[in-house]
């Protein structure tokens, strides 16, 4: 499972980002981490991008709460 490291700091830079994240400086950071996930840094940077979009509203809540 190559790939789940990745994922995992994939979650936490998105969750820990208190500003809109810079996908690309991020993804290019994680693949230098993480070559052995075998990622395009296409690919992550679509999920950071997706993941973020997702994370947005619900850091919000939390923040207001």
């Amino acid at each position: 499972m190559p790939t789940l490291p990745l994922a995992v700091d994939i979650a936490d830079a998105v969750l820990q980002a208190d500003a809109p994240l810079d996908t690309e400086a991020k993804a290019e950071e994680l693949l230098k981490a993480h070559p052995e996930a075998g990622a395009s840094h296409e690919e992550v940077r679509t999920v950071l991008e997706e993941e973020s979009k997702v994370a947005m509203p619900a850091r919000a809540k939390t923040r207001k709460s």
